[in-house]
């Protein structure tokens, strides 16, 4: 299942979410501040932007509409 990390009031985070909803991709949504398992990941790999997408094989920060078009595939 693909995690989407968010913060309050993220744009990027409210269209990477409407995309997996729009194409029937399930997914759970978590707040980042809410989150301390996220925490290792954003320092290990220098994520600066939210939100945070994780699934089985990847991860990334940001709308990313490539990658998100991946999963849909």
């Amino acid at each position: 299942m693909v995690k989407v990390y968010s913060n309050p009031n993220c744009v990027q985070c409210e269209q990477t979410k409407r995309y997996l909803s729009l194409h029937n991709i399930p997914f759970e949504s978590k707040m980042i501040s809410d989150s301390p398992e996220i925490a290792s990941l954003i320092e290990e790999k220098g994520y600066t932007s939210a939100p945070i997408v994780v699934t089985d094989n990847d991860s990334w920060s940001g709308f990313r509409i490539t990658k998100l078009r991946a999963l849909s595939q």
